[in-house]
């Protein structure tokens, strides 16, 4: 059985639309599952009242240790996510593309004027969050 032109044509065309939605959905459900990363330096202090200061590495790490990094939900309502803070000083999470509200856990007296922040996450994208904490030691 011979096709025509047209009905050749209307093949082929039926083909490639098929082949560009292929790749359309897959591409799509790439993306879909693909996280973003929250990122950042923390730096907190000061760690004694008087200079100069003679704290041990071991306090030093446990300051770091002793707060975590904590991913809300848009609302503020419910905590998603911890991210622990390395004795670095540095902290790094995967999250699902969403917006969130960043904050830490407390730890005694003090705080970080710069949280809670509002970030957005998209997919395959870093954001870089540094923070200070004031431990209100004086």
């Amino acid at each position: 059985m011979c096709m025509g032109k047209n009905a050749m044509r209307i093949g082929r065309n039926i083909i490639l639309a098929a082949a560009i939605f292929g790749i359309i959905f897959i591409a799509g459900c790439v993306a879909e599952g693909q996280k973003g990363t929250l990122q950042g330096h923390v730096i907190i202090g000061p760690l004694c009242p008087v200079e100069p200061c003679n704290v041990t590495q071991e306090q030093i790490e446990n300051a770091y240790a002793s707060r975590k990094i904590l991913i809300y939900d848009a609302g503020r309502q419910t905590i998603l996510e911890e991210a622990d803070i390395g004795k670095d000083g540095n902290y790094r999470i995967e999250l699902n593309p969403g917006n969130y509200v960043v904050d830490i856990a407390r730890a005694g007296i003090g705080g970080s004027k710069d949280l809670p922040r509002n970030i957005k996450i998209d997919a395959g994208k870093t954001i870089t969050l540094n923070t200070d904490i004031d431990t209100g030691i004086r």
